[in-house]
């Protein structure tokens, strides 16, 4: 079963924490886009996304959430940022408990160039990261939590102390 979703913007480090807390919670970690890899024998999510198109992704996405739902084990799952950009409408995803994961997007941008050689300007960053779809999806959420200023520890101690009310 699903107890909580970590969501937010590409790079705000929702698998690096998601991987560091769920164990403290005795909880599994998934990351869903490699879920979907896995699941569907994809070599990429850029393929993917080409091959089934938005919706047919998102479905997809879903499938993988909801299997991981009916499942026994209790999952913290990571949801990517290529299935929240298919994610037109957010209800589903907000069904389960979740927290959004927050830093200044000047230093989500910044991370995404210097570490995985993003070549988007900032306002096509945006444009993707930050779109209405999005912006629904995090405003929607049980939690935001903001990041800025943390180190790691302390970003999955205060993690910890927000998802511990699901468990």
């Amino acid at each position: 079963m699903i107890k909580a979703l970590l969501i937010g913007v590409s790079g705000v480090g929702k698998s690096t924490l998601g991987k560091a807390v769920a164990p403290k919670l005795g909880w599994g970690f998934k990351d869903l886009d490699e879920q979907l890899r896995q699941t569907y024998q994809s070599e990429s999510l850029a393929a993917s996304m080409k091959a089934w198109g938005p919706e047919g992704f998102y479905q997809r996405s879903l499938n993988c959430l909801i299997t991981l739902d009916q499942d026994t084990q209790r999952w913290l799952v990571a949801v990517g940022a290529a299935s929240q950009l298919a994610a037109g409408d957010s209800q589903l995803l907000l069904s389960w408990p979740s927290v959004c994961l927050r830093l200044p997007l000047n230093q989500l941008w910044e991370r995404s160039r210097k570490q995985r050689q993003d070549p988007r300007s900032f306002e096509d960053f945006m444009a993707v990261e930050y779109n209405l779809n999005r912006q629904k999806l995090y405003h929607g959420s049980n939690i935001r939590l903001d990041l800025d200023q943390l180190n790691i520890s302390e970003a999955v101690d205060k993690l910890w102390a927000e998802l511990v009310k699901f468990a």
